[in-house]
This record gives C-alpha cells, structure tokens and sequence, in this order.
C-alpha cells in the first residue's frame, strides 16, 4: 500500500476535485474521511420546530466542528465523493518536498474543495507553476 502522497479524490455529483497529502497509506487516509463523516451523521440530532401551521423547520446539531473540506462538501451537499477512483498524483519520502508538490498542485490547478491555497509558503514559485509541468489530478 502506498504512503508518503499527494492524491486527488473528486465529488461523484459535481465533479469538484480536492488535493490531499498524507504520511499514513493512502487508502487509510481516505477511510478517515468518509468514517469521519459517517460517524458524525450517525451521531448527529436533529429537532423540528412549526413556525406556521404549514412550515417545518429541521436544524441539525452536529456533535463536533467540521476539520475536513470534503466533510463539509458532504454536509452542505448531500453529495458523494469517489472514493473508489482517487488518484495518486505523486509519491515522495521526504516530507518537505511532498508539502511543495502539494502546494503547487493547489495553486495550479485550484481544486474547488481545498480550504487553502498551499501547505507552505511558495518562495521559488509564488505564482505556481504551469500546468504542462505537474502531474493532473483529476485523472
């Protein structure tokens, strides 16, 4: 099993791509984020008021602070994430280079689910980099 990635995983209903890096296998880490969210929609509460005889109201309490971009998407959506068909866009050892490719990744292609703009600040390449030179994270 691959570790040390940035991968990509796109939206199954709106196509909208998010950029990731982990340390841990890559397949455990995208576990993370759908139990994550699993568990919160099974230990989520929900109370209906009547404002009007024809009117409900439906607010739903989550029991902790959404961490995750794609947590949220899901939340706020109802979408659903590919998780099946996430891509591995580069594999690296050395924790510092991984955080570049990363942040490069992100400002190039600016994947709609990323909360941020890079992991680290962009010195040698504070516009990013072309296209035509990074691997494409949404195949």
């Amino acid at each position: 099993m691959l570790s040390d990635v940035a991968y990509s995983v796109k939206c199954k209903d709106c196509g909208q791509l998010y950029i990731g890096k982990t340390e841990r296998q890559c397949i455990r880490r995208l576990q993370e984020h759908e139990l994550r969210h699993s568990a919160r929609l099974k230990n989520k509460t929900t109370t209906t008021t009547t404002t009007t005889a024809t009117t409900t109201i439906t607010a739903i309490n989550l029991d902790q602070a959404q961490t995750s971009s794609i947590e949220k998407h899901i939340i706020e959506t109802g979408h659903n994430m590919d998780w099946r068909n996430f891509n591995v866009v580069c594999q690296g050892n050395h924790h510092y280079r991984r955080l570049v490719k990363e942040s490069l990744l992100i400002q190039t292609h600016q994947p709609e689910l990323n909360k941020t703009t890079h992991s680290i600040p962009l010195i040698v390449f504070p516009d990013g980099f072309s296209k035509t030179y990074l691997p494409d994270p949404a195949k």
